[in-house]
């Protein structure tokens, strides 16, 4: 037993050697504090293991601890970081380094990088502004091409909803094409998704300014297209005046809900007016001014264009309703009943038509109808104890 304790002494002090020389190995590449008290642990560590081994004294527990968690455990948790960081680096780089990398210290990169860079000349001047124009047009082709990549990426980046890619994309042709309307309509729509209503309006506007300029230029030969063409000469898919003034009828829209998304309501308004003066059957616009007028708690005029609604489209059930829930606002119950039957005639499972009904039914002390028009609700909407307390 004494053998194998003897030999089990010798081998654990043969491990403790190795690690010895590997950790001053190691400090005298690295050269770091830890490094050296870590080193100076071992040395102590070691020479308690000598001299327990020499002279044959039998320790307790604590000290071979103590000597084996300083000469071999922590050096062999330094062995396993430089083994594993070795291995990272070749299947980084392909190249064996050594297991240990050595420091460098700033000054000698510091003076290295100087030293390189007084070897080498200066970088040359850059291109000047004419003949970086004289390349964009020999290159005009390749320019359509990868800008059409772009505006294929910023639309697919909006159809994912990814709308801050979009908006670096066209904020950026914004600024290079100025005179582009259709970038800087789509401009104003991504700014509007982003929530930059401020944004948008701006972007709808600049549309606006570029259409008045290009058919003020297109009147006038001499004046220059992008990439070159002529306004003066028609020009293959060339729009006329008449297709830019229709299509304007879609930027005042989008311009009229930007301004009713900053509440400049009255904005609005007047954009939306400017949308229906160029397509009447635009009844988003109608539906977006009554909107407009009741945030500016101009309820009846409101009802006038919810009229317009329903004159362009007799089955729009919804814009009965909103018209039934102004009258009852204004206490005018007889009109308020009459568009909220409308309604229902209508759509017969138009559940908030019937709740409304009733409420008013109830205030008018027509209490037997309002319960009725209670139960019709609750055959739509069986359980909700809300309408069940008003009967």
């Amino acid at each position: 037993m004494e053998v194998n304790m003897s030999v089990l002494a010798g081998f654990t002090i043969s491990v403790m050697i190795f690690f010895l020389i590997y950790m001053a190995y190691r400090l005298y590449l690295r050269k770091q504090p830890l490094l050296l008290v870590t080193f100076c642990l071992q040395i102590f560590a070691l020479t308690i293991a000598l001299n327990t081994f020499i002279a044959d004294v039998k320790t307790n527990s604590e000290v071979e601890v103590v000597y084996i968690v300083f000469g071999v455990v922590i050096p062999a948790f330094f062995l396993c970081y430089d083994y594993i960081k070795m291995i990272r680096k070749i299947r980084d780089k392909g190249v064996y380094e050594g297991i240990i990398e050595p420091v460098v210290k700033e000054k000698e990169i510091s003076k290295s990088s100087a030293a390189a860079e007084r070897d080498i000349s200066p970088i040359l001047k850059e291109k000047q502004v004419p003949e970086l124009v004289r390349d964009l047009n020999f290159n005009r082709d390749e320019i359509i091409k990868n800008l059409k990549k772009s505006l294929n990426h910023a639309q697919a980046c909006i159809a994912s909803g990814d709308y801050e890619n979009a908006y670096d994309i066209y904020s950026l042709l914004a600024k290079l094409i100025n005179n582009c309307p259709g970038i800087h309509f789509n401009y104003g729509n991504v700014c509007y998704y982003r929530g930059d209503y401020p944004g948008a309006v701006q972007g709808y506007r600049k549309v606006l300014d570029i259409n008045l300029q290009m058919i003020e230029e297109m009147k006038e030969p001499g004046g220059i297209l992008p990439l070159g063409k002529k306004y003066g000469e028609k020009q293959e898919n060339q729009k006329t005046e008449e297709e830019i003034r229709y299509e304007e009828h879609v930027v005042y829209f989008n311009l009229g809900n930007a301004q009713y998304k900053c509440g400049r309501y009255e904005n609005a308004i007047e954009s939306y007016k400017k949308a229906l003066e160029i397509n009447p059957a635009l009844d988003g616009a109608n539906e977006n001014i009554a909107k407009a007028l009741i945030a500016l708690d101009r309820k009846m005029e409101a009802v006038e264009y919810y009229r317009k609604i329903v004159e362009n489209d007799p089955n729009n059930c919804y814009a009965h309703y909103i018209m039934g829930n102004i009258y009852a606002e204004l206490k005018k119950y007889g009109d308020a009943e009459k568009e909220y039957g409308a309604c229902i005639g209508i759509d017969s499972k138009f559940e908030q038509a019937y709740e409304a009904l009733g409420r008013i039914l109830n205030k008018a002390g027509q209490y037997k109808e309002a319960a009725d028009t209670f139960k019709k609700y609750l055959d739509i909407k069986p359980g909700d104890y809300k309408v069940l307390y008003s009967l």
